[in-house]
């Protein structure tokens, strides 16, 4: 969302949050040394060429023994990310890395120009590890605000909805929806992205529902894959859709 902004024209302030510590570890370091990145990326890669999926398990594995930080550590994090199953970020209950090598053959990578670019548009940003909870106290009058959680589980048995490790369920569904009807009463613009579900509708019923489709990729069934109904909530009005 903010790069989608930054496209536009946006150059106002902004603050962008996650919970998890590498995520923002990555984001950080991209901001102010992604020089480093993109040599450590480019060290990753040539030794990954050799016996890619064990290089991938062995790094996988070093990310959760070093909790490191720095710019080594955030191009650790994109290669292990790009070479992981689908792109995925997940982790089990014990706040361990167990996304799947992606069979990624040759080694991904991104870009230098695309990681100097990105790195240019983060200038602006303030970037800190808080959960919901913190990081919606700093909203105020006029700021737009959105909000990516980790969808509501669209069944029991769903193998790929896990993000922090710790359980995003009911519980914290019902508490987000709290926290954003106290932006809406504080005269904030919210918009919030979630999966089309009965629950998630009957949570944000008195907002603005937009049903939009988006492409998926993750299912252990092919034909599970394409594009499946997310909703948008807004608090204001949507002259126009895309």
């Amino acid at each position: 969302m903010y790069f989608h902004l930054q496209g536009r024209g946006f150059d106002g302030a902004a603050f962008l949050s996650d919970i998890l510590p590498e995520v923002v570890n990555f984001f950080q370091q991209l901001q102010e040394h992604p020089i480093r990145i993109v040599k450590s990326l480019a060290i990753f890669l040539q030794e990954a060429e050799r016996e890619p999926e064990k290089f991938y398990y062995a790094q996988r594995r070093k990310a959760q023994e070093a909790k490191e930080d720095g710019a080594y550590a955030a191009a650790r994090f994109l290669y292990l990310n790009k070479n992981s199953f689908n792109g995925l970020q997940r982790k089990n209950s014990k706040g361990e890395n167990n996304t799947p090598w992606g069979k990624c053959l040759p080694p991904k990578g991104v870009g230098e120009e695309v990681l100097m670019a990105c790195s240019l548009a983060l200038k602006q940003a303030s970037i800190a590890q808080y959960d919901f909870q913190e990081a919606l106290k700093f909203p105020r009058f006029g700021d737009f605000v959105y909000l990516d959680p980790p969808y509501f589980e669209l069944s029991k048995t769903a193998k790929f909805t896990g993000y922090s490790g710790k359980p995003f369920g009911m519980a914290e569904q019902e508490a987000l929806a709290r926290a954003y009807q106290d932006l809406d009463s504080r005269g904030c613009l919210v918009m919030l992205s979630n999966a089309d579900v009965p629950d998630i509708q009957r949570l944000y019923g008195k907002f603005s529902i937009h049903k939009v489709l988006a492409a998926r990729a993750i299912n252990c069934k092919g034909s599970g894959r394409g594009e499946v109904s997310e909703v948008v909530v807004c608090n204001y009005p949507v002259t126009t859709r895309t």
